[in-house]
């Protein structure tokens, strides 16, 4: 059901990598197309209240995806602007449903006396918030999507809309050092959305609660050869999940990074970055009763990539750190693990497997809230340099333990305590890019 959407993102992807090799065009144009048919079965449902609970029906499906990714660069600035739309049709109800659609731009420009700026904003109806949980995996290339659902899974029938945006400014002091400030927004809101009548479960409990994060931070990076670098950083972020005006949950974070480049070959080469430090999280004054109200913990991020072949590479990324996710009654200290295969292993034929997990648990009573993983496995048939044929399985399962000793009571409206889901797609995708100037 969900696995279609994955494509939208990566034809993105796919997308900026054609505009690297097309460096010396002032404008690109590429655009994706792709129909599949799904079928999807849920193994095992564990729902106390079904009006909590309710999925995207299962069953068969056909899907239509697209996608546009438009580059105009100049002396020193590049715009990218991108938006995907997806829709589905179920044959079982005749009926036609609005899946997600997302829509952003960025700007990247250098400006006078070592200045320089980037900045982007994206919106997204009914994203799926729960994938970024897992681990980001490092960029295959250097050009980055525009917008961060990456890998959306369309699980539950509740609609929203959300923006994105970030601002940062970077000063170079040297030739090997720079200090740079970055401040994003984020806002989610959940349309429709009421609580349910049922007296013995907390109506924020029963309700997706709205979410709107700020945060601000400095950093100072160094390169101490041309492959290694490192850097320290700070920010300040704060979260409003629903609360009563003006409680809001706030972090104070500081982190040291490096990262680490080898060529192992004349085309390949290995990438690796780490990033250790702390957190002390505040969260609101009516939370003392759990001990909660001041918190320190430890944060790390681990991410390499490894190229086995001229076309094919590991990939892999572990985190762990609080995080503000839209749908979630509560921020959650989440540790993930998202490793992966891409590469053509037969002239014609590509194989993705990929494997991810991730483990949350309350900022506020400090139970387990939640635990999810999924798997993947596709492969693709490449008919002709722009067309080609695609068999997706994935394996999907959640498990909420749930909080305050209400294990029954589903964490994530829409989407029951314990869910096991299996899915699968045959479908044509056409990317070819339209136009070079």
């Amino acid at each position: 059901m969900y696995a279609t959407v994955v494509l939208v993102a990566a034809s993105v992807t796919i997308a900026s990598a054609q505009a690297n090799r097309d460096a010396m065009a002032s404008q690109l144009l590429d655009v994706m197309l792709e129909v599949n048919g799904a079928y999807d079965s849920d193994a095992a449902q564990d729902v106390a209240f079904p009006s909590l609970g309710q999925l995207q029906p299962q069953g068969y499906s056909a899907w239509g995806v697209g996608s546009l990714n438009y580059i105009r660069r100049y002396a020193r600035t590049e715009l990218q602007a991108v938006a995907s739309s997806a829709v589905r049709y179920l044959p079982d109800f005749q009926e036609f449903h609005s899946v997600m659609h997302t829509g952003g731009v960025s700007i990247a420009t250098s400006l006078p006396k070592r200045f320089g700026l980037k900045a982007n904003a994206g919106l997204a109806y009914s994203p799926s918030y729960l994938y970024s949980l897992f681990p980001t995996l490092p960029s295959a290339s250097d050009a980055q999507p525009v917008l961060d659902y990456s890998d959306p899974y369309d699980l539950d029938p509740s609609s929203s809309y959300s923006s994105t945006s970030s601002i940062e400014l970077e000063r170079r002091i040297s030739r090997r050092s720079s200090i740079s400030v970055v401040t994003d927004f984020a806002n989610t809101n959940f349309s429709n959305e009421s609580a349910a009548e049922i007296p013995e479960i907390p109506t924020e409990i029963t309700t997706r609660p709205d979410l709107t994060v700020y945060s601000i931070g400095g950093r100072f990076s160094r390169n101490i050869s041309r492959d290694n670098a490192l850097s320290v950083g700070y920010t300040y972020r704060t979260g409003e999940f629903g609360y009563r005006v003006g409680r809001t949950t706030a972090s104070h974070s500081i982190n040291f990074s490096t990262n680490i480049s080898r060529h192992v070959s004349a085309s390949r080469r290995v990438d690796f970055s780490l990033s250790v430090g702390g957190t002390a999280v505040d969260v609101p004054q009516e939370f003392a009763q759990f001990d909660a109200v001041r918190q320190y913990r430890f944060d790390a991020e681990v991410s390499a990539s490894y190229p086995i072949s001229r076309t094919g590479a590991l990939r892999g990324s572990y985190s762990r750190g609080l995080q503000y996710v839209a749908g979630l009654p509560r921020p959650v200290f989440a540790d993930g693990f998202t490793g992966e295969f891409n590469g053509r292993v037969l002239r014609r034929i590509d194989i993705l497997a990929r494997v991810s997990r991730a483990a949350g648990q309350s900022v506020v009573t400090r139970d387990s809230l939640l635990d999810t993983y999924t798997s993947e496995l596709k492969v693709t048939y490449l008919v002709t340099r722009e067309l080609s044929a695609y068999v997706d399985y994935i394996h999907y399962v959640f498990d909420s333990g749930g909080e305050l000793d209400t294990p029954q009571i589903p964490l994530v409206r829409g989407i029951p305590v314990d869910l096991k889901r299996d899915s699968i797609h045959v479908g044509l995708s056409w990317q070819v890019p339209a136009f070079r100037k």
